[in-house]
């Protein structure tokens, strides 16, 4: 192994602390908390993790989670490992050269700041910002935003210099985050990045990704597509890339069991142009580009639990606007809005939401006389089952196609997953037959009412 879990050393110690100190005596607490060699740390937690499993395995069963359990996170957990193993190489050099074009953007937008600030400044100071916004420039005087610099703010300030601070930080951020550091992660023994997953670190199932975290580059953005770049095959080796299509509309029109979304979909139509001809009541051809991008984001937006005031925001237009979008959108879909309320009655009774493969999503605050965190809640108990769903897919997907590769004693190695994409490593003379397998694998993972359609393409 090139390296050792680094979740283990948080994670064990509190499940050791909540399950079995009421009835341990092979082990002291405090080897997981203080520096003792390493021989002494593997045999405790080789004890400890016997022992949690004696006691959680029942519950596991008790709870109804022995499918999510048996038939996905653990068959998940060496396949992870040899992901996590497998690595991924990267080229150093057009990542310094990216971190370059990124500085140069960097000091570009600082010039065009300081020219409109009248004033030079740290940027990236809130306080700084907020002066030279607030009381230099006198901007923000329609809105609420008690000197605050974040995001959400300057995305209202109507004014050239908010954009280009947002920018400012887009840049940076990927810069500090990912072309500067990635080269120095590269682990000298392989040559390649090895990133560490966790499937039980999201509300939802979805895997993430960390040290680094390769889940959170921005893969639609351009700056993101030049970070993706980077990554490269070894020698004889080519990147291939499969991802499911629309795979959380196509879980909500499952679960809703919505008539129209599932025919549109078994008939690969265009989802969103549908929506725009339904909800703007015009005939499919004749819907315009701006009338899809609405329904595209209500199509979305459906799925985060929108609000009026939230797709309002993001369209830029009224909030009696939206409202009525939305009320379209729901009379036209009618299933949705039965199975949102559904949906919000069980996680109001039980506390939880269930996926598709029975994991139970725990929904904090649904119940809440904050009404601020209660909503919040509503919108987490509308989105979990359909994206812990799509990472159950994506999930069981992985296994399978593992085990493919495995049988077949193939070369070609599975190198990342990214949400709803696998990223593989595939000998050349094996990739016929890789895509062949993705196909096969991917679109039979679900039997769902709809049909899974994957996107193999050359990275």
């Amino acid at each position: 192994m090139h390296k050792i879990n680094q979740h283990h050393d948080k994670l064990l110690p509190s499940l050791v602390e909540t399950y079995l100190t009421n009835n341990i005596n092979s082990i002291d607490f405090n080897i997981f908390t203080t520096k003792n060699n390493q021989e002494e740390l593997i045999k405790a937690t080789l004890v400890a993790i016997c022992q949690l499993y004696a006691v959680l395995q029942p519950q596991i069963m008790a709870n109804q989670l022995n499918n999510a359990y048996f038939n996905y996170e653990l068959p998940l957990l060496p396949v992870l490992a040899q992901i996590e193993n497998n690595g991924i190489k990267i080229d150093s050099l057009a990542l310094h050269q990216l971190s370059a074009e990124f500085k140069k953007q960097i000091a570009d937008l600082s010039l065009d700041i300081y020219k409109l600030a009248e004033t030079e400044f740290n940027i990236a100071s809130p306080q700084q910002l907020a002066k030279v916004l607030y009381q230099q420039l006198k901007l923000g005087e329609n809105i609420k935003h008690n000197n605050s610099t974040s995001a959400e703010i300057l995305e209202e300030i109507d004014h050239p210099i908010a954009k280009n601070v947002l920018e400012f930080r887009k840049i940076s951020k990927l810069k500090n985050t990912y072309t500067d550091v990635l080269p120095t992660l590269i682990n000298p023994q392989t040559g390649r990045i090895h990133t560490t997953f966790s499937s039980t670190s999201t509300l939802t199932g979805r895997l993430a990704s960390s040290n680094p975290n390769l889940q959170n580059i921005p893969s639609k953005t351009t700056e993101g597509k030049k970070i993706y770049n980077c990554f490269v095959a070894r020698k004889d080796h080519l990147l291939l890339t499969a991802d499911y299509s629309q795979i959380e509309l196509r879980v909500l029109a499952h679960f809703a069991n919505i008539t129209s979304l599932i025919e549109a979909f078994k008939q690969n139509s265009d989802i969103h142009c549908l929506t725009a001809s339904q909800i703007f009541q015009t005939p499919e051809q004749q819907v315009s580009e701006e009338q899809r991008n609405k329904a595209k984001a209500i199509n979305f937006g459906i799925i985060y639990g929108i609000s009026a005031f939230g797709l309002a925001k993001q369209l830029n237009i009224s909030k009696q606007e939206a409202s009525n979008y939305i009320a379209s959108y729901f009379k036209t879909y009618q299933g949705i809005e039965q199975y949102i309320a559904k949906t919000m009655q069980e996680a109001s009774e039980n506390g939880f939401v269930k996926t598709i493969s029975g994991r139970k999503c725990y929904i904090s605050n649904i119940n809440s006389a904050d009404k601020i965190l209660q909503n919040q809640a509503k919108r987490q108990a509308i989105n979990a089952p359909i994206q812990g769903s799509a990472a159950d897919i994506i999930k069981k997907a992985t296994i399978l196609m593992q085990e493919k590769l495995n049988f077949h004693k193939m070369a070609s190695k599975i190198v990342l997953q990214i949400h709803d994409e696998l990223v593989l490593e595939v000998a050349k003379e094996e990739l016929e037959q890789i895509k062949v397998f993705l196909f096969e694998t991917m679109q039979s993972t679900f039997n769902l009412r709809v049909p899974l359609l994957v996107n193999i393409e050359l990275r």
